[in-house]
């Protein structure tokens, strides 16, 4: 049993003249990077590499990041050998792949 369209439409109505109808959408705020001073706004921010960073090359917001490949490198086996050893330990826990600690998959 429900309401027909003209007493629905009814009903919204009289929501709308007593509530106010329903409310403009707000504009998205903009995403921006802002510098304070005592509790107020004072500018814009233009946020750069900071010159002690030690990936900081050049000077300027054209500064450039290097990559440390060989650590990337070296930590990228340390997480495989991780997941080797979480892999094996799982085997030990459920050899016949029961599922009780999850399946394991070679």
């Amino acid at each position: 049993m429900g309401m027909t369209p003209e007493a629905k439409a009814k009903l919204f109505a009289e929501f709308d003249a007593e509530f106010g109808g329903e409310p403009e959408p707000r504009p998205k705020p903009k995403p921006a990077k802002l510098c304070a001073a005592n509790g107020r706004i004072v500018r814009d921010v233009d946020v750069t590499v900071s010159p002690e960073d030690f990936n900081f090359r050049g000077h300027g917001p054209r500064g450039q990041v290097r990559i440390d490949y060989a650590a990337y490198e070296q930590q990228r086996l340390r997480a495989e050998a991780d997941a080797e050893r979480n892999r094996a330990r799982r085997r030990e826990l459920d050899p016949f792949n029961y599922g009780h600690w999850g399946k394991w998959e070679d």
